[in-house]
């Protein structure tokens, strides 16, 4: 069975509608969990970037892999 041309413009649709719909419910969740404390409103963004990487998945069928993550040092950094 052979796809549509347009099945990419339709996942990408359904992907940028969930991430619209999804984000201002989260971001409300997130600014509400800091009343339990930082690692709570951490939690809950974390919870979103998950969220995102899983819809990602689910609607265009993107994966993600991390590669090299051993030679990140423990102390903060910033990544480029």
């Amino acid at each position: 069975m052979e796809r549509s041309p347009r099945a990419p413009v339709f996942r990408s649709m359904a992907f940028f509608v969930g991430v619209v719909l999804f984000t201002p419910i989260f971001g409300v969740a997130v600014f509400a969990a800091r009343l339990f404390g930082f690692m709570a409103s951490y939690r809950m963004a974390q919870a979103w970037g998950r969220w995102v990487l899983a819809w990602v998945r689910i609607t265009c069928g993107i994966r993600h892999e991390v590669q090299g993550q051993e030679h990140v040092p423990d102390y903060p950094v910033v990544v480029l």
